[in-house]
């Protein structure tokens, strides 16, 4: 009894592991597409980045802001929040 809690002890560990390392891998490629975007973003004007294709805004937006999404309420931005996979499935 005592070696199956045991295994199952390190069963749990593992797949902690596992879901450490991806959000690390997660994390680290969020970083390199944010700073990509900043720094295609500082060869333009804020005036130049605002007359772009909305198309193009939002994109550059979604790439920046990674998870994050703004609350908004009556057409006014009132927090940040992090998107959850699971509840925009039922959303």
């Amino acid at each position: 009894m005592e070696v199956c809690r045991e295994i199952a002890a390190l069963e749990i560990e593992a797949r902690s592991l596992i879901r450490l390392q991806a959000k690390t891998v997660e994390t680290q490629r969020t970083t390199v597409i944010q700073q990509t975007t900043l720094e295609e973003l500082a060869e333009m004007s804020l005036e130049a980045f605002w007359n772009q294709e909305s198309r193009y805004i939002n994109q550059v937006l979604h790439r920046l802001m990674g998870k994050k999404r703004f609350l908004l309420l009556d057409g006014e931005i009132i927090g940040v929040a992090e998107l959850n996979r699971r509840q925009r499935k039922h959303a």
